[in-house]
């Protein structure tokens, strides 16, 4: 959820209307089929869903000898259950997928390359340079998610002490 609300700040100061796509309420089996976020480029309405992939998880070892393929089979698993959904509201869909060591998808990649170009064109942000920009997003998703392993390492350690007593080092 922190990268997703970090791309709609980026989708803002792009000068680009967007928002967390809302969930029906009660979790039916319909409301796990809508996207995570929805966005209104120039070209039209655009939805938009985000995944971490850890490679070494057990159902992408098949892809171990292939390390870029698992995020594109985590591109493609998303346009599988997104892209009828989009397509039913004439929109676009874009499966934005990184790996939990920090790589982005192509289809991630492209997807901040059109919000830079966006911003640079946009009379609503205040963007120059779209170059800058992107790098800036990439380096910030990037540091978001490698914060949000540090939290979830340092929250193991921590329920493992409570559990079982401090181990030392």
């Amino acid at each position: 959820n922190r990268i997703l609300a970090q791309t709609i700040s980026f989708l803002h100061t792009a000068g680009i209307v967007a928002a967390s796509y809302p969930r029906s309420i009660g979790q039916d089996e319909d409301s796990r089929k809508q996207p995570d976020g929805e966005q209104w480029f120039l070209d039209g309405l655009n939805f938009s869903d985000v995944t971490v992939r850890h490679p070494l998880s057990p159902s992408y070892l098949v892809y171990a000898h292939r390390v870029g393929k698992f995020l594109d089979a985590a591109v493609t698993a998303k346009m599988v259950n997104y892209l009828p959904f989009a397509t039913a509201r004439g929109a676009s869909f874009s499966a934005l997928a990184i790996s939990s060591y920090g790589g982005l998808s192509e289809e991630f990649f492209k997807f901040l390359q059109k919000i830079a170009k966006h911003a640079e064109a946009s009379s609503f942000s205040s963007i120059t340079d779209h170059t800058a920009f992107l790098n800036k997003m990439v380096q910030s998703v990037v540091s978001t998610l490698m914060k949000a392993n540090a939290w979830m390492y340092h929250k193991g350690i921590r329920d493992s002490r409570r559990k079982y007593g401090y181990v030392g080092y």
